[in-house]
């Protein structure tokens, strides 16, 4: 099971459980039916996701989701662009600052979500720079299947380098070490067999020699082969 943190000012609540309740309650809050809309859509997606097989945890401040982050692993995040209502010194705070402090403790793929990438480019842009896909948010159907498509994307294009757990990273990296020590036996008989054959044969006696001196060959090459193979996936889990 994939899961998926969804990180958005517009995440409602946890005590509020219906359309009609978020709604009312963000009507309230904030005076704007276009806004209030926006928390009734976050509900939804959420639920969409669940029931499509995903665990959903949601954070609705910067503080929490960076929290979730460092305590928990994600195999993708969706994080809000902009967060009206949580602005610092009157200076709304944006999906960047967060997302940089995701990415120094998760490596989950970031997909950034805004209403503001057609209106402007450069917003697209800066946010694929850093690493994150930029994904546009509207209210609507459309949107919802266009997210759903893209998360199945990230989770796909992640599974084949999965990162692995410590435990698992410091067993593969030991079994992987004593393969290394074998292979480096072996590579050191297969040479010397060689060195013996090429001697033996250099004596006159070239009956079993050429035999020997080709297998000793061809097990050194095939030897050496595996153990830079096994080397430099050492070097990648540690």
């Amino acid at each position: 099971m994939y899961r998926l943190l969804i990180a958005d000012d517009q995440v409602p609540d946890s005590n509020l459980s219906s359309d009609q309740e978020i709604k009312e309650h963000y009507m309230r809050r904030y005076q704007d039916s276009g806004f209030a809309a926006g928390f009734v859509f976050m509900y939804n997606l959420m639920n969409l996701l669940k029931t499509q097989g995903y665990e959903v945890d949601s954070a609705n401040t910067p503080a929490k989701a960076i929290e979730l982050v460092k305590r928990s692993s994600y195999d993708v995040i969706i994080l809000d662009l902009g967060w009206w209502t949580a602005k610092k010194k009157d200076k709304m705070i944006l999906g960047w600052q967060i997302a940089k402090e995701m990415q120094r403790n998760s490596p989950a793929q970031i997909l950034m979500f805004s209403n503001r990438f057609y209106e402007d480019q450069e917003l697209a842009e800066t946010t694929a720079e850093m690493g994150c896909l930029p994904v546009y948010k509207s209210y609507d159907d459309a949107c919802t299947k266009n997210l759903v498509v893209t998360i199945r994307w990230a989770t796909l294009r992640k599974a084949p380098g999965q990162v692995l757990d410590e435990e698992t990273k410091a067993y593969s990296f030991k079994m992987y070490r004593r393969l290394s020590n074998v292979l480096l036996g072996t590579i050191i008989a297969t040479v010397i067999l060689l060195l013996v054959s090429v001697g033996l044969a250099a004596k006159g006696l070239t009956g079993p020699t050429v035999i020997s001196t080709i297998f000793g060959a061809m097990s050194t090459l095939a030897n050496t082969t595996i153990f830079k193979y096994v080397s430099d996936y050492r070097k990648s889990i540690r």
